[in-house]
């Protein structure tokens, strides 16, 4: 085996065993494809790293793998209200809490010195993580140094500590006055304050002196002095540390009574679980209007519900969705032993039905879920009336042709078919790299062609349903969520030639990881049954990003289906979104 080959699969093994490297090998399989591709020997390099993959599944079975690789860790990031990063041992950024997006222009991969946070004592951030690190400090000590913001010169606190995990690791929280912005309009009600006085209070809790405000807000000295004091008598502070206590104790009552508001978030969701025979559960998502059209949705990886806004836009027009988990996601049990998956889910999705005494509706389903569902129409012909997807994955000779902007992907769609194994080991460390670093951070890396989407994934509201999607689809372990990702690097053309419906696409004219052009090849070879609909300026988040444009179509779509009416009018459309920068 040549040296190139041998020292790619060391890599990919270790990728297996430490995701966060997984950048890493997926740009040294990338250059040794390039490498081998046009040489002589070629196949003979291909066939042995098909051998060796052969034999690194063998050892490492995927269905067996524990994917404790500090995923929970990563999702508890989002937890904290302050600034939370995780910093591996060479100094480079795996993952990060919302607060650290929405305050620093960081990216997965940036060095920690990218951080615009300086020292005291002139001492290197990185320098004093690989010091922790190597001291061998133990999870529970945390090392604090104090800073100051590059961007505000406000004064911060960095606590330091290493990640309790199989590979060295630092946690880095940076700590400020934090101030909750929904507490500002409720003092200002209960104290009656002035829109003036209220925006002195927030320059107070964040620090900055009586003369610092001044110059903020180009107002004298003694104006402030006097404004400050009048804040003070409505707020029954005798002092400003009282007066700073008394703030922050409010902004906090805020932030806790905001997690009892989560549970008022979905009005317009409803979970159930239903036994089916064999004593098996299946866990059913009810959103929308119950006494509206219905429409079953198949759901994901990286879609399983829909956000609060969805969710309402989906009742007021009058649609019922019913999310079906799949096998081995969710509360739903696995398969029995001797039953395909995909039978078992299409037998789950039909008991649900007859359940709700609905004899036929459309199916939705988006990104990953295009194979599976188009699979779920072949083998449920009268009871579906009609597939919609959404950001779909294109077939894999079309996507093969045109590639992806994504590299992970990109990587999967280099080996040929042929090469099975390989193609398997990929997918499977790609995935345990998606648990290990979260779905938010993993979707920035496939969609940074796309910095609209990569806004749209880091949306608090976004994040919360695709770490949940990605929370449901992995708690049997990756076996699962394998099988379904791997359906997508499979031909699916016999599926399409089988599949007697209408197939309506709806498909962002930006998205960087499924290309537009793809899916109007795959469009124009099948125009009989494949309709496709265009987004301008829409990215893979078409979901989120454009849910009017979905809920449009897709109440078209079920209003002519609960006519009976399989008919498609009008020729593809191409859409404009009108939003800015996107």
């Amino acid at each position: 085996m040549k040296k190139g080959t041998a020292s790619l699969l060391k890599m990919l093994n270790d990728a297996g065993d430490n995701p966060l490297a997984h950048d890493e090998w997926v740009t040294a399989w990338q250059t040794l494809y390039d490498d081998f591709k046009n040489s002589p020997g070629a196949a003979s390099g291909f066939t042995d790293i098909e051998h060796a993959a052969i034999g690194a599944l063998s050892s490492k079975p995927v269905e067996n793998t524990e994917i404790q690789l500090g995923n929970e860790l990563c999702r508890m990031l989002d937890t904290f209200k302050h600034p939370a990063l995780l910093v591996d041992s060479n100094g480079r950024v795996v993952a990060f809490n919302v607060m650290v997006y929405q305050n620093y222009s960081l990216n997965i991969g940036d060095h920690i010195q990218s951080l615009p946070v300086t020292l005291n004592l002139s001492e290197s951030l990185e320098d004093v993580i690989k010091g922790i690190l190597q001291a061998g400090n133990s999870g529970n000590e945390a090392v604090f140094k104090q800073a100051y913001s590059d961007n505000t010169s406000r004064e911060l606190t960095l606590a330091i500590t290493p990640s309790t995990g199989q590979f060295a690791s630092a946690l880095v929280f940076i700590i400020g006055c934090k101030w909750q912005d929904q507490a500002t309009a409720q003092i200002k009600h209960q104290f009656g304050l002035t829109t003036a006085e209220c925006e002195l209070l927030i320059n107070f809790v964040e620090g900055y002196s009586s003369k610092e405000i001044a110059q903020i807000r180009n107002r004298s000295y003694a104006t402030v002095r006097t404004q400050l004091q009048s804040l003070m008598t409505k707020m029954g502070a005798n002092s400003q540390t009282a007066l700073l206590r008394k703030a922050l104790s409010l902004s906090d009552f805020v932030t806790q009574i905001s997690k009892f508001n989560t549970v008022l978030e979905h009005p317009y969701r409803r979970r159930a679980d239903i036994m089916r025979a064999g004593g098996r559960l299946v866990e059913v998502i009810f959103t929308g209007d119950p006494s509206g059209l219905p429409v079953v949705h198949s759901p994901t990886v990286a879609t399983y519900c829909f956000n609060p806004q969805t969710e309402k836009q989906l009742f007021d027009a009058g649609l019922y969705v019913i999310t079906v988990c799949p096998p081995g996601y969710g509360r739903t049990d696995n398969a029995a032993s001797e039953k395909q998956r995909m039978q078992c889910r299409a037998e789950d999705l039909e008991a649900v039905l007859d359940m709700l005494d609905i004899s036929c509706c459309p199916l939705l389903t988006s990104n990953a879920g295009t194979a599976s569902g188009l699979e779920l129409a072949t083998l449920l012909p009268d009871r579906i009336s009609w597939i919609l997807l959404i950001a779909a994955c294109p077939p894999i000779g079309y996507w093969t042709t045109r590639g992806s902007g994504a590299a992970w992907v990109d990587a999967v769609l280099s080996v040929s078919e042929k090469y099975t194994a390989m193609r398997r080991l990929i997918i499977a460390a790609g995935l345990k790299a998606w648990c290990a670093i979260g779905s938010r951070q993993f979707h920035r890396l496939q969609v940074a062609g796309n910095q609209a989407d990569v806004k749209i994934v880091s949306q608090p509201e976004n994040v919360v349903e695709i770490e949940y999607a990605l929370t449901n689809a992995t708690v049997s372990g990756l076996g699962p969520v394998m099988e379904d990702v791997s359906m997508i690097f499979q031909d699916c053309l016999d599926s399409v030639r089988r599949c007697r419906l209408n197939i309506s696409i709806l498909h962002g004219t930006k998205d960087p990881v499924f290309p537009v052009q793809c899916m109007r090849d795959f469009a124009a070879d099948f125009s009989d049954k494949v309709h496709l609909t265009e987004v301008k300026n829409a990215g893979f988040t078409l979901m989120q990003s454009n849910p009017e444009e979905m809920i449009k179509m897709l109440s078209e779509i079920a209003a002519t289906a609960s006519k009976g009416d399989s008919s498609v009018s009008g020729p593809d459309r191409v859409l404009s979104t009108g939003r800015a920068g996107y």
